[in-house]
């Protein structure tokens, strides 16, 4: 951990859910982040809550955070932003504490008389003022050099610029630093600003803190406190205003460049970002005797690489369906991942609606469309959506797929075997291995979970593989027109087998009828059509255990993690979990007890 880099470790925790990359992030940034806050607001309590704040917007987003960002600048303007989002209302208390806080900065320095130090008294109440003028280059290169005590050459590798450069961007940034306090009454030069904010920028956070915030962010805000999911959700606008801000006087100083000296502006928007949409056909193929096609689905995917739609509508031809009814795969399912969570509408029944003509929502956390979902669409997100997901250490020992592809087994593999297209991160092939053992059946859901052993197979066996073919490219992106995927079954013998020797159980064949470039804004999450839908949020469950949570989409959003619709659902699952706290850990207990060593 210590030899990554930020961004590798921001990869790290958004791909793989490293808890451990998250934590080396907190732990290099908790100082920078508090000390910003405390001086801006100048109350060492709202300062922690802001230093939890900026990590959980973090978390929030780090799956959205491009490559080239420089995280020290970015963690210091969202703390310079959500500080704001702090004074807001509260100016005159917070200006005294301020005064009183950089007074007792200036008793605890034994009344230095450096010139160093008096510049520092003076110019600290400005500062995150003064850095908001600057351009985000520019702020992230003084971050880097004087808050991060980095040298040229390492501020050049972070920016990727040449070391000379580096320095013009610094002494421009100091320049104009120096211009903002000389017209604030700080009459100094730019090296004494830079020794100032050298030597006093960055104060040690409290010991506890970087534990804690790496706690809540990790939660994503599921057990923060109402005041700190105010501040998220005030510095989460005043984020997209800035950034709004920045794009409407860049597009206006094009058209003023260009000679034009009329100029009416309606609504300056930024280009929708690209997207991919594929359209194609599905079937599964049961390997019975004889071996039938048991379901058919048209499917509509849209990714832009980081998040996705999904929409399935899947027809059942079970030789044994009643006419007029229902049954498995006779289902419209529309999955929908913001980049944070995964977010279903079905006209499948659920707990919520005993009919199947009505519509139910779900919440998950992460990515990977399990439980709820049909293998067809587990399929089109391995061979479409799943960029990056096996590159991550914590994914490439298990994916847990058992209960849609192989309904015997448990959600438990060795290895996931996976080869990749040339220059992709998407999958070419995977082979999953289950362990050896099998879920026996039960009569009815209160009957304990109970396993048995398979030892014909001591090292596990295949239990599915996934094969893409016909690649075509669109956007630099190498994508498959078909793919298989193929689930087995083990052998029943006394003899010992080795992993490969199974039984084909079922076959899931899709083919493409179009892979073409989205057209439009995309939106990834499903359009909710009814007034009030019931969404059943397992984003708790690590909380809440196997309670449900309800929370509610309407047609002008889901309950995603910035709202207020999420921040009931959470005070909820705390408020469930602290009355059953000792039920929830017996059932933990119970599903730990049945899951084989």
């Amino acid at each position: 951990m210590h030899d990554a880099t930020d961004m590798d470790l921001l990869r790290q925790y958004a791909d793989g859910n490293s808890d451990a990359a998250f934590a080396a992030l907190v732990s290099r940034h908790v100082d920078l982040v508090y000390s910003a806050a405390l001086r801006k607001t100048g109350n060492f309590h709202a300062a922690e809550e802001i230093t939890q704040a900026v990590f959980i917007i973090l978390a929030l987003k780090a799956g959205r955070i491009v490559d080239k960002t420089i995280l020290p600048g970015w963690l210091y303007q969202t703390a310079r932003l959500t500080a704001s989002s702090f004074l807001r209302g509260e100016t005159r208390r917070v200006r005294r504490e301020q005064e009183v806080y950089m007074q007792s900065q200036s008793d605890l320095s034994c009344r230095s008389e450096t010139k160093t130090d008096e510049t520092w008294e003076q110019l600290a109440p400005l500062l995150e003022d003064a850095m908001g003028q600057l351009g985000d280059k520019d702020r992230a290169a003084v971050v880097l050099r004087f808050f991060g005590g980095k040298s040229f050459a390492e501020v050049a590798a972070v920016a990727g610029v040449s070391e000379n450069a580096a320095k013009k961007r610094v002494g421009y940034a100091l320049e104009k630093l120096h211009r903002y306090f000389a017209k604030r009454g700080v009459s100094s030069t730019t090296a004494i600003i830079a020794g100032a904010i050298s030597t006093h920028s960055v104060q040690t956070a409290p010991l506890a803190l970087a534990k804690s915030v790496t706690v809540v962010a990790i939660a994503k805000g599921a057990t923060a406190s109402g005041s700190i999911l105010t501040l998220i959700k005030g510095a989460l606008k005043i984020m997209a205003w800035t950034k709004m801000k920045t794009a409407i006087v860049v597009g206006v100083a094009g058209l003023l460049a260009a000679g034009t000296t009329t100029i009416a502006v309606k609504k300056i928007m930024a280009p929708p970002a690209p997207y991919i949409r594929i359209v194609g056909k599905g079937q599964v193929e049961l390997y019975s005797k004889p071996s039938r096609v048991v379901a058919i689905a048209k499917l509509v995917i849209l990714t832009d690489g980081k998040t996705f739609c999904i929409s399935s509508d899947s027809e059942d031809f079970s030789p044994h369906k009643i006419p007029g009814e229902r049954y498995a795969y006779d289902a419209k399912d529309d999955y929908g991942y913001d980049g944070t969570d995964l977010f279903l509408i079905s006209d499948r029944a659920s707990i919520f609606n005993r009919t199947n003509n009505s519509l139910s929502g779900f919440a998950f956390s992460g990515r990977f469309p399990d439980d709820q979902a049909s293998p067809i669409i587990q399929a089109a997100w391995l061979a479409y959506c799943s960029s990056n997901y096996f590159n991550s250490s914590s994914h490439q020992t298990g994916l847990q797929l058992a209960w849609g592809f192989t309904a015997m087994t448990l959600p438990d593999y060795i290895t996931n075997q996976v080869t990749y297209w040339p220059d992709s991160t998407l999958p070419q092939t995977i082979t999953g291995w289950s362990r050896n053992y099998e879920v026996l059946p039960r009569t009815n859901s209160l009957q304990p979970v109970e396993t048995i052993e398979l030892k014909q197979y001591p090292n596990g066996y295949k239990s599915w593989k996934f094969t893409a073919s016909d690649p075509v490219v669109v956007a630099n992106m190498t994508l498959p027109r078909q793919f298989t995927l193929e689930s087995f079954y083990p052998i029943f013998t006394n003899a010992p087998l080795s992993g490969d020797e199974t039984k084909p159980l079922r076959k899931l064949t899709f083919v493409a009828e179009s892979i073409e470039l989205g057209k439009g804004r995309f939106n990834p999450l499903p359009p909710v059509t009814v007034p009030d839908l019931q969404v059943m949020d397992w984003r708790f469950k690590d909380i809440s255990g196997n309670f449900v949570i309800v929370s509610h989409a309407t047609p002008k959003g889901w309950p995603t993690r910035s709202s207020k619709e999420f921040e009931k659902a959470a005070v909820e699952a705390n408020k469930l979990a602290s009355q059953n706290r000792a039920f929830i850990e017996s059932e933990r207990k119970k599903a730990q007890a049945a899951a084989p060593p």
